[in-house]
This record gives structure tokens, sequence and C-alpha cells, in this order.
């Protein structure tokens, strides 16, 4: 909503349910990408924002979509968290 009536972009509007989080629990080991952080990482397509991909503890547990596709497109084979 806060991207659609141009008041974030979309990065800022995640920050605040990423980072911000994270700060008010006084999580100082998440809630950012950087060395040393924990990170589950979600990927989005932009344009529709669909949820295409999301990595846990260094492992794929979702994929679809273009995400999915660029991957297979690397030729290497797939483990997927529930695997």
């Amino acid at each position: 909503t806060l991207v659609d009536q141009g008041l974030r972009d979309l990065p800022q509007a995640w920050a605040m349910i990423s980072a911000a989080p994270a700060q008010i629990m006084r999580l100082a080991d998440r809630g950012v990408i950087a060395p040393g952080k924990r990170a589950d990482l979600v990927i989005i397509d932009k344009a529709i924002r669909n949820v295409e991909c999301t990595i846990v503890a260094g492992r794929i547990a979702y994929l679809s979509g273009a995400a999915a596709h660029r991957f297979v497109a690397m030729g290497q084979p797939l483990q997927l968290a529930a695997e």
C-alpha cells in the first residue's frame, strides 16, 4: 500500500517489515543484509510483487516464477530446504 500510494519505494517499505522490527526487538543480529548478520532472504518480482524465492539458512525454501527460470538456467542441480 505504501508503494502503491507513492509514500515509499519498495526497499523502504520492506525495511519497515524487516529492519524496523529487528531494531524494536533489539535483535542486532538480523533485519539487514550485512556481514555477520543472520539473513533469510526473500526475492520479489518488483513489477507484480509476487514472492518468487525464499532462502532460509542458506538454502532455497521456496522457488517459482522468473527466479526459478534463472536458477534453473544456471545448469546446476537445486536442493530445496525441504529436501
